[in-house]
């Protein structure tokens, strides 16, 4: 026990530093200011009363002192010190009065007994992991007037079922409620703008959640692993869709992306195995790598724009993908790489069709889908039955004869559902350096270097006949 004298204005910092025997102490009301590390792991101090005239908390003033239970930061207070009650792991009860303005990062750190907190509408931040790994803290209260949470700032507050979003907030940090593994309802109101990468990360009890319209930014990881996750309403002008955003989100079944969203990131849906369709609006101009790996249950997805960019191995996995409708004009080279790996399923739009069979080789008029297959040879037009092989040009009649040739028997056979025989020959005319020739049981067969006239139905019903 130590008892200081009435006169103390002020506890110097590290003035009872590592003082392991004390376990009771008085702090004279005349006390402003306790000073940085002034009880740092004072092991059994239970009880300290702070004096209604300190201004401030130093930084890890009482860190480490494990056996405090509970504590009342008066309301002269304005600043509590960074982890001033960090490590404090039978600290129970606390209470922050009105006035107090700033808490400071990691200041009640791995509390692990905490169970409840309320937050005066003085306190603007939730200040960088202020309550990291309070793994009892069941309820938070966030009084108005808190405008942003800080970076972990509940990371790993396991037991902490629910959270109400104040409308004076306007970030919630990267990290923020990452593994709140009980968090079942979270209200955002509408003021947030802007959500940090890994915010709700693990959430695993989460089902719904409603994302307001003033909500612009989201960031990556978002909702990654939130297992329980079956839908969310997504409001405001959100331009992108951070990479990872609902990684391994199992049981998330419907998601419509905002009309505004522009890029889609790096394996957004990966895993999302409950998905069966969605619907890319038309301002998306890029989909990053990966977006849809993994989820096994697509059955149709719908690109509604001029999709500028996309990424590698977008639809890999997707095992049971049966339709990608593509609403507009997709370049040739983007065609190629992203569904080259899925045929049968695209449908393209009729501008695309007509760019196609407007095209020519060396300035002479030929079969579109011809030279398509040639560059794509796994791309596929359902709309008009088209298939085709092409030999290249340094391949001789032997080489290029038994395996594309069967290989055209094989993919045409598949289209038409008739037994059908493609014959793939090399041509050195210098009007036609690609030929083809399509046979219907040796009926009909065609080479490019034959003007086509008519429309294209007509040309398709006259060249392929079946």
């Amino acid at each position: 026990k130590i008892t200081l004298p009435k006169t103390l204005q002020y506890i110097e910092s590290c003035a009872f530093h590592r003082l392991w025997g004390l376990e009771e102490i008085q702090i004279p009301d005349g006390v402003k200011a306790i000073g940085d590390l002034a009880f740092y792991e004072c092991e059994r101090i239970k009880d300290i009363a702070i004096p209604d005239q300190v201004k401030r908390i130093g930084e890890r003033a009482f860190e480490g002192c494990r056996m405090l239970e509970h504590i009342t930061i008066p309301a002269q207070v304005k600043t509590i010190g960074m982890s001033a009650f960090e490590g404090c792991r039978m600290l129970e009860h606390v209470t922050i009065s009105e006035g107090v303005e700033k808490l400071g990062s990691r200041v009640f750190w791995n509390c692990s007994s905490l169970k409840s907190i309320t937050i005066p509408t003085t306190v603007d931040r939730i200040s960088p992991a202020a309550f990291f790994m309070c793994s009892q803290l069941e309820e938070v209260d966030l009084s108005e007037g808190v405008r942003e949470i800080g970076q972990c700032a509940f990371e790993g507050c396991c037991l902490l079922a629910s959270i109400t979003i104040p409308r004076t907030v306007a970030e919630i940090g990267d990290y923020a409620f990452d593994r709140c593994r009980e968090l079942k309802d979270v209200q955002i109101r509408e003021g947030v703008t802007k959500i940090g990468d890994h915010a709700f990360q693990y959430c695993t009890a989460l089902k719904y959640i409603e994302i307001p319209k003033t909500v612009e930014s989201i960031g990556a990881y978002v909702f990654s692993d939130c297992q329980a996750l079956v839908g969310l309403d997504i409001g405001g002008d959100v331009r992108e869709f951070g990479g990872y955003l609902f990684n391994n989100c199992s049981a998330l079944v419907d998601i419509t992306v905002p009309e505004t969203v522009e890029k889609i990131g790096d394996f957004a849906f990966r895993g999302c195995v409950s998905l069966k369709s969605i619907t890319i609006p038309e301002n998306v101009a890029e989909i990053g790598k990966g977006v849809f790996i993994g989820c096994g249950n697509l059955e149709e997805v719908c690109i509604c724009g001029e999709v500028k960019k996309i990424e590698a191995i977008v639809f890999h996995d997707c095992v049971n993908l049966k339709t990608i409708k593509v609403l507009q004009s997709i370049p040739n080279r983007i065609l190629g790489e992203t569904f080259e790996r899925h045929p049968g399923l695209v449908h393209l739009p009729d501008s695309d069709i007509k760019r196609f069979f407007g095209m020519t080789v060396d300035g002479h008029p030929t079969l579109a889908c011809t030279l398509l297959f040639s560059v794509y040879p796994q791309i596929f037009y359902p709309q008009y039955m088209v298939h085709a092989m092409v030999a290249s040009e340094d391949r001789t009649d032997t080489e290029a004869g038994g395996k594309v040739q069967e290989r055209a028997r094989r993919e045409v056979q598949e289209v038409a559902g008739k037994e059908v025989r493609a014959v793939v020959r090399r041509e050195t005319q210098e009007v036609a350096q690609k030929e083809v020739q399509i046979g219907t049981r040796g009926k009909i067969q065609y080479t490019v270097n034959q003007r086509l006239e008519g429309t294209i139905p007509e040309i398709l019903n006259g060249v392929l006949d079946f």
